[in-house]
């Protein structure tokens, strides 16, 4: 029987991910204010509803700084993954399916794909910022589902954050918490 996988793209496919404390750093933003503000504007951004643009339109305003160039790509620098990647590679070869399932946004999957890690690496993604979805809502999950054909049954998910293993495990997904620095959890990656 085919299995469907569902691989996140942060701290699963790529490390390195983290970009807003050099931002900060970088426009000589107060590190707090600027983080407690963008909870704000994650998920709009992550799902497509507010553009990079008019987010750091807003941050120049709400900060008093001149904001140049895009943020967002500019400080962002991921790594690949080799271990996922190579299950990934693994999974496709012996006939699965795999797919990549991920928050994100705009400028940062435009780098990602540019590393040939999107459309070259998976049968299909599925990216928050296109979908107008995000994790971990359940619609998320069911709509990958719906346009794989696939039923939660002989569904994978791996994840880095535990919210959204749990909402995915609701749906009846099977699920990996995944850890790139815990060797168990890599090993457990090598029994997918």
């Amino acid at each position: 029987m085919r299995m469907l996988y569902i691989f996140d793209m942060g701290n699963v496919v790529i490390t390195n991910i983290h970009c807003m404390e050099a931002i900060a750093k970088a426009f000589h933003l107060d590190k707090d204010a600027f983080f407690e503000d963008y909870q704000n504007y994650t998920v709009p951004v992550m799902e497509g509803f507010v553009q990079p643009h008019a987010y750091w339109e807003h941050v120049g305003l709400r900060f008093h700084v001149r904001i140049t160039g895009e943020p967002f790509a500019d400080y962002f620098h991921p790594v690949p993954n080799p271990d996922v990647i190579d299950t990934i590679k693994r999974l496709r070869k012996r006939g699965d399916r795999a797919v990549c399932g991920s928050n994100t946004i705009g400028p940062h999957w435009d780098i990602i794909a540019a590393m040939g890690l999107t459309d070259d690496l998976f049968d299909a993604t599925y990216p928050s910022h296109l979908l107008s979805l995000s994790k971990p809502e359940p619609e998320y999950y069911q709509y990958i589902m719906d346009h794989e054909h696939a039923l939660a049954a002989d569904t994978w998910f791996v994840d880095d954050y535990s919210w959204n293993i749990d909402a995915a495990a609701k749906l009846g997904i099977h699920t990996l918490l995944y850890d790139y620095q815990n060797v168990a959890c890599r090993e457990a990656l090598q029994r997918l």
